[in-house]
């Protein structure tokens, strides 16, 4: 793992040296990619990762590093889904990776993630340096269909959101077991259908430095 199994929010100190890529982005257009044990910085307005929008199934992102300074970090988008269908691609992984942010300005998350059919974003650590907190969103979902999105055992440090959704059609999702610290708005899932829509939110902890929003909100219309 990246992070120190003491203190989570802290590098591993006794990590491997690894592959180090650097101001480069993996395109994937083939099913069954497994990204491990890797050191990214892609650079600035520059992904890490992209998926083509002909869409992609079971990919894996574990135990890797990555930086970031603007942008979107890992751009999960699937093909366009008609309402009320279910996205044709997913099963995605994203384990037990570092995602430290250097980013200056608002506008940028580390997970990007739209018409998707199953992603589990799980035992991860996002990381705002403190010159520069509240820049970042960890997760947020562009519109289109979500469904069985599994977001768990996670803890972030200053982010702007821990979790954060727009004009989206959520089908099912579950926030459990997580630990958001110093943020600014942490939850906030905004569903734009008429579709119904299953959400479990449970056993997590959250504290905000700002009484900007409630520490959760929920909307629907």
């Amino acid at each position: 793992s990246p992070n120190n199994s003491a203190d989570r929010l802290t590098i591993n100190p006794v990590r491997n040296a690894e592959a180090m890529i650097t101001g480069s982005t993996f395109t994937i257009s083939s099913n069954d990619v497994r990204l491990e044990g890797l050191s990214f910085n892609p650079g600035a307005f520059k992904s890490q990762v992209t998926l083509v929008n002909t869409g992609v199934n079971n990919f894996t992102f574990k135990r890797n590093y990555s930086k970031i300074t603007s942008g979107q970090l890992l751009v999960l988008f699937g093909t366009a889904t008609p309402a009320g269908q279910t996205p044709a691609f997913g099963n995605y992984l994203i384990e037990d990776n570092r995602f430290e942010s250097q980013a200056t300005a608002l506008g940028s998350s580390y997970i990007g993630v739209s018409n998707i059919n199953g992603i589990t974003v799980n035992n991860n650590s996002f990381v705002v340096s403190a010159s520069s907190p509240l820049r970042l969103v960890s997760n947020s979902i562009a519109s289109g269909i979500i469904v069985n999105y599994i977001y768990s055992n996670n803890i972030s440090y200053a982010s702007r959101n821990e979790w954060f959704s727009s004009s989206n059609d959520i089908r099912t999702l579950s926030i459990e077991n997580n630990i958001s610290l110093h943020g600014q708005r942490s939850l906030i899932i905004q569903i734009f259908s008429a579709v119904s829509s299953d959400i479990q939110i449970r056993n997590n902890y959250i504290e905000n430095d700002f009484a900007e929003l409630p520490p959760i909100q929920y909307s629907r219309s």
